[in-house]
């Protein structure tokens, strides 16, 4: 099923699917529309060419603090992680074409027993060659969100951050991350996990990395110190800890660019300040 969208959106789309003459496979047909997939920030189809599928990911114009495509394709074309990133098709800035797996979203009650495989997959990124990116500091990643003129430095945002910032660790490692772990973005498949979307890709710390699984996954202080025993990477505790705080409120941030609403904002800065 398709869902209703724009002209320019279907402008877009009609461009990419037109781009199948330079996909480095053998098609028989120009790809045709099956349906409209998910995603908050970008619109992805799925497409076929006889028995082939792919996915056409259009990306954003809205650049948000925190996005490095350069970096998710350098991901994607990593030969080391065939196994557990989607392949790259074709690639141009306004869109991506990569392979389509079928597969069911990550459900922590559903798939439990996955976390020790998904800890040791984090590993395996994390583990790679650093790329010659620029690191992304997350104090700094804070700042850039702050900094944006739709954020609106109030009393209570000003508490919260300065919570988040007197206990931020130090001297961490910097390493490869994937930073946008969310259920909507792990795939269970018949042959494996795989993670999608890669456009948050960055050089920062895996306990970054890992915070960000903890709280998008919502998984308990017993869980998250089980997920660490198996990742056994560059990673602690305290850090992680230190590092939900500030993802929590850098969801919040990012959901009041998405949608302008302040009064939302609010709510979520007074429970923030409530649970912590």
């Amino acid at each position: 099923m398709v869902k209703k969208t724009s002209h320019t959106i279907r402008e877009q789309l009609r461009s990419a699917v037109d781009s199948w003459v330079h996909w480095p496979r053998e098609l028989s047909e120009r790809p045709k529309l099956n349906r409209q997939l998910g995603g908050a920030s970008n619109s992805s189809f799925l497409v076929a060419s006889g028995e082939n599928f792919f996915v056409i990911r259009l990306n954003t114009q809205k650049i948000l603090p925190g996005l490095n495509r350069d970096a998710e394709r350098w991901v994607l074309e990593h030969s080391n992680l065939e196994s557990i990133v989607p392949s790259l098709v074709y690639w141009r800035p306004e869109f991506i074409v990569t392979t389509f797996h079928q597969g069911e979203q990550f459900d922590l009650d559903k798939h439990r027993e996955l976390l020790p495989k998904i800890a040791r997959q984090l590993n395996r990124v994390h583990d790679l060659s650093t790329p010659a990116f620029s690191k992304l500091d997350p104090s700094a990643h804070l700042s850039a969100y702050l900094e944006n003129k739709q954020i609106v430095r109030t009393e209570r945002l000003n508490r919260c951050e300065a919570s988040v910032r007197k206990s931020l660790p130090t001297g961490e490692s910097y390493r490869i991350c994937h930073n946008d772990l969310n259920p909507g973005n792990i795939l269970v498949t018949a042959k494996g996990v795989i993670f999608l979307d890669w456009e948050y890709a960055n050089v920062t710390p895996p306990a970054f990395e890992i915070a960000v699984f903890a709280v998008t996954q919502g998984l308990t202080n017993q869980q998250t110190e089980m997920f660490l025993n198996f990742y056994q990477g560059a990673a602690d505790i305290d850090s992680v800890r230190c590092y939900q705080r500030l993802y929590r409120l850098l969801e919040i941030l990012w959901w009041r660019l998405k949608t302008g609403n302040q009064v939302n904002m609010e709510n979520a800065l007074a429970q923030f300040l409530d649970s912590h």
